[in-house]
């Protein structure tokens, strides 16, 4: 279970360190990539577009964060169990 709950963890940090920053200017169905030529609505666009990948690595970060707590936990039952066993 503790090998489990690490790999889980593993696999959300891992995630959560390829959170891509995307504006979203491509156009839809054609692949074409487009701007603004507006600096200050390209700031605004890439503000925003930057907090949402923020908070998704947060989401994720939290989530990995919990998965290591229950795979310490789990890997210090583990040791105390063996450890009762091995004194009977």
């Amino acid at each position: 279970v503790a090998l489990g709950t690490g790999l889980v963890a593993a696999w959300q940090w891992y995630r959560s360190s390829k959170v891509a920053i995307d504006p979203g200017w491509g156009l839809p169905g054609t692949g074409a990539y487009i701007e603004p030529v507006d600096p200050e609505l390209r700031a605004l666009d890439l503000q925003v577009a930057a907090d949402h990948a923020f908070q998704r690595t947060g989401r994720l970060n939290a989530s990995a964060s919990l998965w290591t707590a229950a795979s310490v936990l789990f890997s210090a039952a583990s040791a105390i169990a063996g450890a009762l066993s091995s004194t009977t």
